[in-house]
């Protein structure tokens, strides 16, 4: 291994003269031999957020803290872009080499932690009583309340905890990030789920002011089994699984940083799209800062899948179609519309929301609705299958789909992915051409293509449905008959329609 001592002193402000904070390069005095390998070591400092805006990481009251983003790290190189260079902004999100961390974390008396990976002296922290109901939770099914006013109450009785400071040790293998909590008052219920032979350790920690954020420990436990049983049904790669009660909607490693909500719909969709960024991108390793869609609009699919399946919403505006394309649909602005090819770090904010999540989850409804769920999902399981860990590029998810599926699909990913367009399909006449017969005409105006329902009514209640598969014609005819239609309407499954007034035509 080479060995040489350079020390270099940086801080923020001098990395700000040359137009970037978050990347420093390092040049190595001679070329690194192929299969060779360097040793870098760092001391840092960093200091925690306290915005409230912050809303990946940060304080979270003066006791309770979430740290993420908060130690240096080695760029990704990939065969595609090479050294991965993007500015970590608040925009951009991940993009990280698997990693083996073995870390501790040294925290003042009557303190605990929760973190990336397994915990390993857990009976050097512990009093007995908490250590019984951690193992008990570890080990059944049964959610099991670890910490509670009764917990704190005999705590702080008993001063069980004599340590001025405690060391917390820490282990995850082949990972792409870790990020901790830490409070000496949040309550903490834990259960383990079981996942297809194994046991995913589940928790939810939360502030004593907002008890009903126990009830998230039981969506959470929902959430990974729909997951591993049904969409992507791939199973469930980590083996801990913690919502802590933060200010944030934000995803690491086997931890969420996520608000609690009035709305019980809200939570169930904020915990099912959380958990799911366990397939993408943590367990895939996608590149975020330049294809965030890659795994939000995969995000949004499966938080609408297990919204919809394993839990009943009041409210269908709590999640997908409804929610993500509310400000979509009243836009009528083409230049917030981008081709999602665009890269991500280069997007304004609104297109960046368009481009991440909402359109790239209309494409993969689409793209199911033509396949069919069934081959759907084989295509689907056989590109995890065969990119799990390797950084898939755009180029990796559409081949792997083309192969699978055996079929050409570049004509979709072209006018989905590179293409500019909206989704909007519309009645432009109806015209009546002899005493039975009349002439339907639609007119895919957006460009995108998706498929149509179109549902005929006529003066005797009588309704006939036609299905138009996506098909590249912008101009679509009906041949309907019936000597007095009054109603032509079309509808959308689970694809939004940008403009629906012309979506619906009355005698």
């Amino acid at each position: 291994m080479p060995c040489w001592r350079e020390n270099i002193d940086v801080n923020n402000d001098s990395l700000l003269q040359y137009g970037d904070a978050t990347n420093l390069w390092l040049d190595l005095p001679k070329p690194l031999p192929t299969a060779d390998s360097v040793m870098l070591v760092f001391d840092w400092q960093y200091k925690i957020a306290t915005d409230m805006d912050s809303h990946r990481e940060g304080v979270i009251d003066s006791a309770s803290f979430f740290i993420a983003y908060f130690f240096p790290r080695i760029a990704v190189y990939d065969d595609v872009f090479g050294w991965n260079n993007t500015q970590y902004n608040d925009q951009v999100e991940f993009y990280n080499d698997f990693c083996n961390f073995d870390y501790t974390i040294t925290v003042p008396q009557y303190y605990q932690v929760w973190a990336t990976g397994d915990w390993l002296n857990t009976n050097e922290i512990l009093d007995k009583q908490a250590l019984k109901k951690y193992n008990a939770a570890m080990s059944s099914t049964r959610e099991v309340n670890i910490f509670d006013s009764l917990y704190y109450f005999q705590k702080s009785k008993d001063n069980t905890q004599t340590n001025k400071q405690n060391t917390f040790k820490f282990k995850a293998s082949n990972i792409s990030d870790i990020a901790f909590a830490a409070s000496s008052h949040y309550y903490w219920r834990a259960t383990s789920v079981d996942v297809k032979g194994k046991k995913v350790f589940t928790s939810v920690v939360y502030n004593s002011r907002n008890i009903s954020y126990a009830n998230i420990l039981d969506m959470a436990s929902k959430s990974i089994k729909y997951f591993a049983n049904e969409w992507p049904g791939t199973g469930f790669p980590f083996s801990h699984m913690t919502l802590f009660n933060g200010y944030g909607q934000m995803e690491f490693p086997m931890m969420c940083n996520d608000v609690h909500n009035e709305n019980v719909d809200d939570d169930i969709t904020l915990t099912t799209h959380e958990i799911s960024h366990t397939y993408f991108p943590f367990e895939m390793g996608i590149n975020e800062t330049r294809f965030a869609w890659m795994d939000e609009g995969w995000a949004v699919f499966f938080e609408y899948m297990a919204s919809v399946n394993a839990f009943k919403l009041k409210d269908s505006t709590a999640t997908y179609p409804a929610y993500y394309f509310k400000k979509y649909i009243a836009s009528k602005s083409l230049d917030l519309d981008v081709p999602m090819m665009t890269p991500s770090d280069v997007l304004f904010e609104k297109s960046y929301g368009f481009n991440s999540y909402g359109k790239p989850a209309a494409a993969l409804f689409a793209l199911k609705a033509m396949l069919g769920d069934s081959l759907f999902k084989i295509c689907l399981q056989k590109y995890m299958s065969d990119w799990r860990g390797k950084h898939p590029q755009p180029w990796d998810f559409f081949y792997s789909f083309n192969n699978t599926s055996k079929r050409n699909l570049n004509w979709f990913w072209q006018n989905w992915y590179y293409d500019w367009g909206r989704t909007d399909w519309a009645i432009t006449a109806v015209e009546k051409q002899t005493s039975n017969e009349t002439i339907i005409t639609l007119e895919n105006i957006g460009g995108k293509i998706f498929p149509v329902d179109v549902y005929i009514s006529t003066a005797d209640t009588t309704t006939v449905y036609h299905h138009i598969p996506q098909t590249n014609a912008r101009i679509f005819t009906i041949t309907a008959t019936g000597n007095d239609i009054t109603k032509v309407q079309l509808k959308f499954p689970l694809i939004p329609d940008v403009i629906k007034m012309n979506d619906v035509w009355e005698k």
